[in-house]
């Protein structure tokens, strides 16, 4: 559930970050803009289900520059890297220091390599979105391979430990 409206010059900024992942993403093969602009869609349809208040804003902003570290770096040390490209956006975006700091550490909680924990809602979204997507057809493929039971059966357990993650 978002906890208010974004105003118009949220909006813009939004269209901004949404034109620099798209260029900075040109040369990643895995994980893409397409990846990044999924993750977005997922985290606002995953916001819209659950009782959580969430900033629209942050989630956004924070699943759309989540993999912004892949531009630079392979896997590894995206998190890291991807936090400091992302500081220094925001900072010439003008996005006030206490909400990029809640957008930074969404890029540093997005992802099972980190040393941090997703705390906050927004980082709770965009760690379960960047999962969904990573499932794609040859995900789910891997997931029912060699299990026994329905389709619906085999999904409960992971969609239950994340409805359990915000406490629905």
């Amino acid at each position: 559930m978002f906890s208010r409206s974004m105003t118009g010059w949220e909006a813009e900024r939004l269209n901004e970050v949404a034109g620099f992942v798209a260029a900075e993403h040109k040369a990643v093969e895995v994980k893409d803009a397409s990846h990044v602009f999924e993750v977005a869609r997922y985290s606002l349809e995953i916001a819209e289900h659950i009782e959580d208040k969430v900033d629209p804003f942050v989630l956004i902003y924070g699943a759309l520059l989540h993999d912004i570290g892949r531009s630079v770096t392979g896997p590894a040390l995206h998190v890291e890297k991807g936090a400091e490209i992302a500081e220094k956006f925001m900072k010439r975006a003008g996005i006030s220091e206490r909400i990029a700091a809640r957008i930074k550490r969404i890029v540093l909680t997005h992802t099972p390599m980190s040393d941090l924990s997703a705390d906050a809602s927004e980082e709770k979204i965009v760690f379960d979105a960047d999962i969904l997507d990573g499932f794609g057809k040859i995900g789910l493929i891997q997931l029912v391979m060699g299990k026994k039971g329905s389709f619906e059966s085999i999904l409960r357990s992971p969609m239950e430990k994340i409805r359990n993650s915000y406490n629905m």
